[in-house]
């Protein structure tokens, strides 16, 4: 077993500590989803959290949804599933138009995308493994995104320019930042901490652990068979590069490749990764580290929970009243 040396504290421990660390920013929104493609789980530390202290046995498992490309992990019980994050998404829209229109009628095009963002729960997921379910591959394209999506979720898309910039405290308002809906490996800039602080103490937790599981030697024997898988085709793995932890995962991909080609390689990619259990395999090894962090975490977790569900209570209401539910 590989063991990881003691070195720092737990990210954050609860919700209050977290209020009373961060300093509050006033900026606008920002929402940057930096972490989802990457193993390293957004952090430059060699240091391993502290209830890391050797490689776990494999003790939780993954859900992986072979429909949409999404990947669940146990954490996410505590935080939004894609579902809840629709609501919560489409409840805070309202409430920012509704702050930035004032005593204007509520404008249709914006009801529409709120009622849009309900029905379109986002399950897709952009794996840290490479490419997988060769399927969706082929359908969706190599970029492992569903651009159908993007946009979607954005506050008052059709306001405008101009008076968005006039409105522009409504941002940071807190009915608004109240209603945040939160995705694990997204990093949320701006508001009031208070808001999000439940979600900065999960989203810790859920970087921790990817932190850990990119750094596990079991991922070795999956780039070596990868390796083998992509020469049959023709194709090798990414050149190593400088100060990466772990062997490489990914297909190399050429810039001089035309569209069509890096689409083939990327249904080669994903057929190997199927056939060899990649992906459900490192889930499951980052669903173990997830699972350590729980049983460490319990009450905390739960009470995140709590928070949360009070949240979405709050999105269910606003949405009744504009006739959404």
């Amino acid at each position: 077993m590989k063991e990881f040396p003691e070195s720092r504290d737990p990210m954050i421990t609860s919700s209050s500590s977290i209020s009373a660390k961060t300093p509050r920013l006033t900026w606008r929104w920002l929402v940057c989803v930096l972490c989802l493609g990457t193993l390293t789980a957004c952090t430059s530390s060699s240091e391993s959290p502290t209830w890391f202290s050797e490689e776990p046995a494999i003790t939780a498992h993954a859900k992986l949804d072979w429909a949409t490309g999404y990947i669940e992990l146990p954490l996410e019980a505590y935080g939004m599933s894609p579902e809840e994050y629709s609501i919560v998404a489409a409840a805070r829209n309202i409430v920012y138009v509704k702050c930035v229109v004032g005593d204007e009628p509520f404008p249709a095009t914006e009801l529409a995308r709120s009622a849009a963002m309900l029905a379109t729960p986002n399950r897709s997921r952009t794996s840290p493994y490479g490419l997988w379910d060769a399927a969706l591959v082929a359908v969706k394209g190599y970029l492992g995104v569903d651009f159908d999506l993007v946009g979607l979720y954005d506050i008052g898309r059709t306001l405008g320019e101009d008076v968005v910039a006039e409105k522009f405290e409504c941002q940071t308002d807190q009915a608004v930042t109240y209603l945040l809906p939160t995705v694990m490996g997204t990093i949320y800039f701006g508001g009031n901490p208070e808001d999000f602080a439940y979600f900065d103490a999960l989203n810790g937790w859920y970087f921790d652990a990817g932190w850990a599981a990119s750094r596990d030697s079991r991922i070795a024997a999956f780039s070596e068979a990868l390796g083998r898988c992509f020469a049959v085709s023709g194709y090798s793995l990414q050149k190593a590069r400088s100060g990466d932890e772990h062997p490489p995962l990914l297909l190399q991909m050429e810039d001089t490749w035309s569209e069509e080609q890096k689409f083939q390689a990327g249904v080669v990619a994903a057929t190997c990764n199927d056939q060899l259990g990649v992906t459900q395999a490192l889930s499951d090894v980052k669903a173990s580290y997830e699972q350590l962090i729980i049983e460490a975490h319990e009450a905390e977790l739960v009470a995140i929970r709590a928070e949360v569900e009070l949240r979405i209570a709050r999105a269910h209401e606003v949405l009744r009243d504009m006739g959404l539910e």
